[in-house]
């Protein structure tokens, strides 16, 4: 079975049919849940007190495409194994359309920000 989200990449009608999947409904509730508005929710209507949330941004580089495309399918993820079991025409075409969307620099190095929500409490 082929990842929805991997094969949506690559196809404009795929990634429309896509977005009205339940998969990437939940997805949506997922990135709604993970905000720090909703993450100190989740904790206080579960008990936990002294609830505090925190981001971190980090800029994220990497040398090339191929470094970054290593950094994201590690052997461990499932999501690679999804990646492996693709022909090699279409991993060709999805590493394309990954890497188009990219902010890629003449040097060929890429670079964005990332974010990552923390939250402590007490039981």
């Amino acid at each position: 079975m082929r990842s929805d989200f991997y094969l949506a990449l690559v196809n404009r009608r795929e990634s429309v049919r896509a977005l009205s999947s339940p998969r990437r409904r939940s997805a949506v509730r997922v990135a709604i849940a993970s905000s720090l508005a909703a993450l100190k929710s989740l904790f206080q209507r579960a008990g936990f007190t002294a609830v505090e949330t925190r981001c971190f941004e980090v800029t994220l580089g990497f040398y090339s495409f191929e470094d970054f495309w290593q950094a994201q399918t590690p052997s461990y993820s499932p999501m690679t194994k999804e990646i492996l079991a693709m022909s090699a025409g279409e991993r060709a075409r999805l590493m394309e359309a990954v890497k188009a969307e990219l902010p890629v620099d003449r040097n060929g190095t890429i670079q964005y920000s990332a974010r990552a929500n923390a939250i402590k409490s007490r039981s």
